[in-house]
């Protein structure tokens, strides 16, 4: 055994010779190299990013000059942003006194000739093209152009369904809807559903609007302002079993456009009432927000449908509480497509008119029903 410990010195010697002659940290040094490796992958992926950016400009730039060209103007301050915003016109009227310009927007979806209704969405990009891949179509939800797709950044591609229904889920679970107020009063409802009921009720025109469900009122005013501006002698009948959520003070008893009726919408007191509020109307429309179960919705249906004539709607909200909860909810989506389906009291009488869910996002998929026929 000594002699294993008089060539321990030794031994030790030559490792520690073997130390020092060796690549210092070898192990640090093989983990920058995989650091670089990655950094100039990078740095090339960017760079190719980066020419297709320039390409995509120079291409844009082309575009813009060959619209001005076929336009006509001669302007020399054109505007060549707003000119790649015109939603696919090359038409521009260009005032040579005030250099005032007017810019064509396009109207909302209408029916083809020989419809009567928008049956899907079919709304290619005609701003940066590029970013999307439209397929028209709506999913088993009923949100319209639900494959459809659009990248956000490189690597990053979500669907319309994505966008829309992920931002559904955002305004309910954060509570978003109950933090909003019109005038004051408790306003819970889709803002974009709004913009596009105002513009349905502002086309129809209709002479009365049935309303089920109240609540805090601010749905029935924002209503009534828009009768008031075509139609001093329309109004709203709306009705709530529940009066506690009304401000007593606020806008709500005091617009004389409103008729409200505190009860339950098939109370048939309540309906009868609403019966004759709509005699020597000619245009009635009905927006249902009141219970939102399958049952409740289902009821209302069956008993305020025979109360819209022929190319007046029928609007049922938040059907996308189906999805929401799951398919568990079992609410106003199944509903609608039990009565509107085959064998049906609806079928054949009342179709999902989809050009009043154009801006995508929406609380009342097929619930913009449109009534074809008696």
């Amino acid at each position: 055994m000594m002699w294993h410990v008089a060539l321990l010195p030794l031994w030790l010697q030559s490792v520690g010779a073997a130390l020092r002659n060796s690549p210092p940290q070898e192990h640090l040094k093989t983990c920058d190299e995989k650091e670089l490796s990655a950094l100039r992958a990078r740095i090339a992926e960017l760079e190719t990013q980066t020419k297709r950016i320039t390409d995509l400009e120079l291409e844009n730039k082309a575009l813009r000059k060959r619209v001005i060209a076929l336009s006509g103007a001669t302007d020399p301050k054109f505007d060549l942003y707003a000119s790649a915003h015109t939603n696919g016109t090359s038409s521009f009227a260009v005032s040579n006194s005030s250099s005032q310009r007017l810019f064509p927007a396009p109207d909302m979806p209408s029916p083809m000739p020989g419809q009567t209704f928008v049956p899907e969405l079919n709304l290619p990009a005609t701003d940066a093209p590029f970013r999307h891949v439209t397929v028209p179509g709506s999913n088993e939800f009923g949100q319209p152009m639900a494959y459809s797709t659009v990248t956000l950044a490189p690597g990053k591609t979500l669907t319309y369904d994505d966008i829309s229904y992920g931002y559904n889920l955002l305004w309910a679970d954060l509570a978003l809807w109950k933090m909003q107020r019109w005038k004051g009063m408790r306003f819970f409802q889709s803002p974009t559903d709004m913009v596009a009921i105002q513009q349905l009720v502002w086309k129809e025109k209709p002479d009365l609007i049935i309303e089920i469900g109240t609540h805090g009122g601010g749905s029935a005013v924002f209503l009534a302002e828009i009768l008031r501006g075509y139609n001093p002698a329309a109004y709203v009948v709306t009705m709530d079993p529940d009066s506690s959520n009304i401000d007593p003070n606020g806008l709500f008893y005091k617009t004389k456009e409103i008729k409200f009726l505190n009860g339950m919408s098939n109370d048939p007191v309540i309906f009868q009432q609403v019966q004759q509020h709509c005699v020597g109307k000619q245009k009635v429309m009905v927006i249902q927000d009141g219970l939102h179960s399958f049952e409740g919705v289902s009821s209302d249906l069956a008993m305020y449908e025979p109360l819209v004539p022929v190319g007046s709607y029928f609007v049922i909200q938040d059907t996308t509480l189906d999805r929401a909860y799951g398919g568990a909810f079992n609410g106003a989506m199944k509903a609608i497509q039990t009565y509107t389906g085959a064998g049906g009291k609806g079928y054949g009488r009342l179709a999902p008119d989809k050009a009043y869910e154009y801006l995508l996002f929406s609380t009342n998929h097929n619930g913009y029903l449109k009534k074809i026929n008696i």
